[in-house]
């Protein structure tokens, strides 16, 4: 019998910083950040931000503090995991309060840090077993989600960039997620991943976008931006050719779907 989570996953895309005049100096762009009201109707929500690189530890924590504060959320802190994978017990005190846990940044290197750690069970019992727990990210925060994580790596194949898997967080098993995907130019690259492996739909996440999965498969979109949802499952034919300039690949039966504001899909279908 497949268990239902209780909790949410939500995964947001959308334009985070611009650079000021002053060099290092950055400011949130005020209206994109409206998506992260999705994360929860209550403004007093206990949320815990989660970095695990020191860039993201030193720039986005204030930035997504601050964020936060600006769309009226007044119950936040933030929990850096270092590589050294030492976890103290305050750590493990935020989090079993926490109602909303938020990825930001680069994460990885996350999941080496937390494997071999009681932090990830108790993440996933909470999501399991918790109501309305919120599991999320934002931008390549959010590509850490699922059991398997996208990079980009450099490689011989048809593309001059194809998108490698590295195992991840596990939070849902039959989907990748790509944030930084782009209708004019992401395509191919995620279609590619996912022709490769076949076991997983690809999520492509367009600027200005939520994804909202509830029930561990029932998914809905938000925002001003799309979400594109390619599945493998029939694909009987495929072909490549890497004699040209541009390269390409032809397949058959591959399908997909375009998700715009309002619309629900079953990944599970």
């Amino acid at each position: 019998m497949k268990i239902h989570p209780k909790g949410k996953l939500i995964f947001l895309s959308f334009k985070e910083i611009e650079p000021q005049e002053k060099e290092g100096d950055f400011s949130f762009i005020p209206g994109n950040v409206q998506l992260l009201t999705c994360l929860s109707d209550k403004k007093d929500v206990r949320i815990e931000l989660i970095t695990s690189d020191s860039l993201s530890y030193t720039r986005l924590h204030k930035f997504y503090k601050r964020a936060l504060s600006d769309v009226g959320y007044t119950n936040f802190n933030g929990i850096h995991f270092n590589s050294n994978g030492c976890i103290d017990s305050e750590t493990r005190k935020k989090l079993d309060v926490a109602e909303v846990v938020l990825f930001v940044g680069d994460q990885s290197g996350l999941f080496n840090i937390l494997k071999e750690s009681k932090i990830l069970g108790l993440l996933h019992k909470k999501y399991i077993e918790q109501e309305n727990f919120v599991v999320a990210g934002v931008n390549i925060g959010s590509v850490c989600l699922p059991s398997m994580m996208i990079v980009e790596e450099t490689r011989n194949d048809p593309f001059r960039k194809g998108l490698e898997l590295i195992p991840s967080l596990g939070f849902i098993d039959n989907c990748i997620i790509d944030t930084q995907y782009m209708q004019e130019t992401g395509y191919d690259k995620l279609a590619y991943t996912i022709v490769e492996h076949r076991d997983f739909m690809g999520l492509g996440l367009g600027n200005d976008t939520a994804l909202i999965i509830e029930k561990g498969s029932v998914a809905s979109c938000r925002g001003d931006g799309t979400v594109m949802v390619i599945n493998p499952c029939d694909i009987d034919h495929l072909e490549k050719n890497c004699d040209t300039e541009n390269h390409s690949f032809y397949m058959k039966n591959l399908k997909g779907r375009i998700m715009i504001d309002g619309c629900i899909v079953h990944l599970d279908d």
